[in-house]
């Protein structure tokens, strides 16, 4: 190992726990107002109970049920979405994966500090291994969170447009379509190319 190699494993590593760190930043806002979001619905849901009890109206049993908590685990369910779960779990991974970068770098930077430092082939094997391991696994992060959140949107959007009509208006567009392709000729006419 040469203090050149030293020298470029710390340089890509701090590159990649910045990089690593504005990516962990940014998907624990997103998780974070994500569940800002479920509890202020929660909070205008039992908001709305209250003041339906005041007004003398009172809640329909369906929304009471719905709405009102029955206990603190019922609390931390309607507050904790699985995208929190999610959020933590990343929270651990990547505090693992800073400690391990640290780690390392402290090492190198021991390693080259120290007076007629030998070769240390583990030191230099290890610096590899991590460096290249924490390079791949942010990159499958980047392709992987793209393509969840792609699949997301178009699964949505499909929910959406199967949500807009009811199953007897869904069952009466699937015969107007019948009739349209049984009116429809069957064998197009063919193309002679242009006419003169």
């Amino acid at each position: 190992m040469s203090h050149d190699y030293v020298a470029i494993v710390i340089s890509v590593d701090a590159a990649l726990l910045l990089i690593g760190t504005i990516q962990y930043s940014a998907a624990f806002r997103r998780a974070i107002a994500n569940w800002v979001t479920v509890i202020q619905e929660y909070r205008d849901d039992i908001n709305r109970l209250f003041e339906e009890l005041r007004q003398g109206t009172g809640p329909s049993p369906s929304d009471l049920l719905a709405t009102y908590p029955t206990s603190t685990i019922t609390i931390f369910r309607l507050a904790a979405p699985k995208r929190m779960t999610a959020g933590l779990l990343a929270t651990g991974l990547y505090a693992g994966w800073c400690v391990l970068m640290v780690n390392l770098m402290s090492s190198l930077l021991e390693w080259a500090g120290t007076a007629d430092a030998g070769a240390s082939p583990e030191l230099a094997e290890r610096a590899f291994w991590i460096t290249s391991l924490s390079l791949f696994a942010l990159l499958l992060e980047v392709y992987i969170l793209g393509a969840i959140e792609g699949f997301q949107k178009v699964w949505a959007m499909h929910n959406e447009a199967r949500n807009r009509g009811t199953p007897e208006e869904w069952a009466r567009m699937a015969a107007l379509r019948q009739e349209a392709a049984s009116a429809a000729p069957q064998d197009p006419p063919e193309s002679h190319g242009p006419t003169q």
